[in-house]
């Protein structure tokens, strides 16, 4: 598939790249948002994790979240994991760039590097009509290179978020 270079994810770049995924995997969407509470896990990756994940999940477990390795399955399944998705969880990085085919309404909480603003998931969420909440983690390792560094999330701080978020839904639901 031919996806464009890094354009910011321009209004007249995303739209294109999601049909096309949509219609090469064979994904039909409709309806409203999912219910589904994911935390993508960087735990595979080999460098940029985020340390404490168990604790994140721990945080988390009340609302219903669950971790998931985005390469534990196939990509037609990746993309269905986003398109099921109510809240989606996850340290900056590649796996929150499926953020691009969530349904609108849903919430990306990025959990960004320390001491640095990447807007692409901003603007992911942007043009795909989604909520967004940006939590700054903390980098273990001050001496690497911070897109390099494992980081630490403020686990609390995190489940405050979508606390607040999802008791909000509830009340423009109601």
């Amino acid at each position: 598939m031919l996806l464009p270079a890094r354009t910011g994810f321009a209004p007249l770049t995303a739209p294109w790249a999601r049909d096309r995924l949509h219609t090469l995997l064979h994904i039909e969407e409709g309806g409203d948002v999912g219910s589904g509470r994911v935390v993508v896990s960087r735990a595979d990756s080999a460098r940029r994790s985020l340390v404490n994940e168990a604790e994140l999940l721990r945080h988390l477990d009340p609302y219903g979240f669950r971790l998931v390795r985005l390469l534990d399955h196939a990509p037609r399944d990746q993309v269905r994991l986003f398109i099921d998705a109510e809240v989606v969880v996850g340290l900056h990085g590649s796996g929150l760039a499926h953020a691009a085919y969530a349904r609108p309404r849903a919430l990306l909480a990025e959990i960004g590097l320390d001491g640095q603003v990447h807007p692409e998931y901003a603007g992911i969420a942007h043009l795909a009509g989604l909520d967004y909440v940006l939590v700054p983690a903390q980098q273990t390792l001050p001496d690497r290179p911070t897109v390099l560094a494992d980081h630490s999330a403020p686990a609390h701080r995190v489940a405050h978020e979508i606390s607040a978020w999802l008791l909000g839904r509830q009340t423009n639901v109601s």
